[in-house]
């Protein structure tokens, strides 16, 4: 299994046919007025290919969150079970919730499976000056 592409989204829905309605998807700058803050729910969709080595074994996608030093500051294993045949592509959605930024920065995403690491995308975090707030509230 190999990590073919992923992105943020602001809201997923799944379709029967096993493709997403997207909303808000793109590069991701975050402006807060403040920090530290709770970062809201994003969604992170990872199109997956499953090689034909990969059939009958259960595989683990590992998906971090890395901080603008290089901290280690969220990380989940998601295990994916077979059965799935080979050469099959599969989307799976990943939430950012409840993660705590200290500072304005670069915060990347990186995805490991079975030891092989791949870049996922980034994001922004910025520091909004007070009176863009009060124009724009939301």
């Amino acid at each position: 299994m190999r990590v073919e592409g992923a992105f943020f989204a602001e809201k997923i829905e799944s379709r029967p046919d096993g493709r997403l309605n997207v909303e808000g998807f793109g590069p991701f700058t975050v402006g807060v007025s403040k920090f530290p803050v709770i970062l809201p729910d994003y969604h992170v969709p990872v199109l997956l290919y499953f090689a034909p080595e990969d059939a009958g074994k259960p595989l683990t996608l590992t998906f971090t969150i890395v901080g603008p030093h290089n901290e280690e500051m969220m990380k989940h294993d998601l295990p994916i079970d077979p059965p799935f045949p080979p050469q099959m592509r599969k989307i799976v959605t990943m939430t950012l919730t409840n993660l705590e930024l200290a500072q304005p920065a670069t915060y990347r995403i990186h995805f490991e499976v079975d030891g092989v690491g791949y870049e996922g995308p980034s994001f922004d975090v910025t520091q909004m000056r007070q009176e863009v707030f009060r124009q724009h509230p939301n």
